[in-house]
């Protein structure tokens, strides 16, 4: 497995506290550090993908017919676009990180809030790794179930088609949220040019981001956006 950007993984922990601005990277620097030795121990990274041919509806809306699932969703019509195929990838931190923070929670709430934004930073990071050793050549970002306007439900019928409760032991509720609690799914477009050209870059910025226009953060006049990694205040 690559190595995480562990400065990059300060600023996404951050992010998951509320901090966009960054403030606290000084007072929870060493914190957050002692939380990814943590997860190293505690935590067991999982992640299974499948590649499936892509086709749009008459609406041009995208489906996936080997897997059953129809994604009516606009943001994905524009994102998929040019895509002739699907990467559809889950990944997770297992059962036992679930196990550890409720231990962490009951005995220092304070530290285990800290933790468990370092989870999501930690499992994010771990995805972008494991996303790039699949060598999937040019292709979209990741786009999730419950981002945008796709519904979380679809997680369900995308879990099932790729055998992520046989691969990786994720099951779900019956709203589409995940068990282990700290699991993700992506949607990621492959071949052909995509539907814009900043969309095909591979570090998510604001321009790659398919809600910019509808973007809570930009509406607030947050001085950062929801990419940590990206300068701050530059959309």
């Amino acid at each position: 497995m690559s190595e995480i950007d562990r400065k990059l993984m300060q600023k996404r922990t951050l992010s998951y506290l509320g901090d966009r601005k960054q403030e606290g990277a000084f007072a929870l620097s060493e914190e957050i550090d002692s939380c990814f030795e943590e997860l190293e121990k505690e935590a067991h990274f999982l992640g299974c993908y499948e590649v499936y041919a892509l086709d749009f509806d008459k609406e041009g809306f995208p489906e996936i017919p080997d897997a059953g699932v129809r994604l009516r969703s606009e943001d994905l019509k524009n994102l998929f676009a040019s895509c002739e195929r699907v990467c559809v990838l889950a990944t997770t931190l297992g059962v036992s990180y679930d196990r550890y923070i409720r231990r962490i929670m009951n005995g220092n709430m304070s530290h285990g809030v800290v933790l468990d934004a370092a989870a999501s930073a930690y499992l994010e990071g771990r995805t972008d790794a494991f996303e790039e050793e699949l060598g999937l050549g040019e292709r979209t970002f990741r786009f999730a179930p419950g981002y945008g306007d796709l519904d979380l439900s679809l997680n369900i019928p995308l879990l099932k088609a790729i055998r992520a409760d046989k691969k990786l032991g994720i099951t779900h509720t019956s709203g589409g949220l995940f068990l282990p609690q700290k699991s993700m799914l992506g949607l990621i477009g492959l071949n052909g040019e995509t539907a814009h050209a900043d969309l095909g870059q591979k570090t998510p910025t604001c321009l790659t981001c398919a809600r910019r226009e509808a973007c809570r953060q930009k509406k607030s006049g947050s001085a950062s956006c929801c990419f940590p990694e990206q300068t701050p205040g530059r959309v």
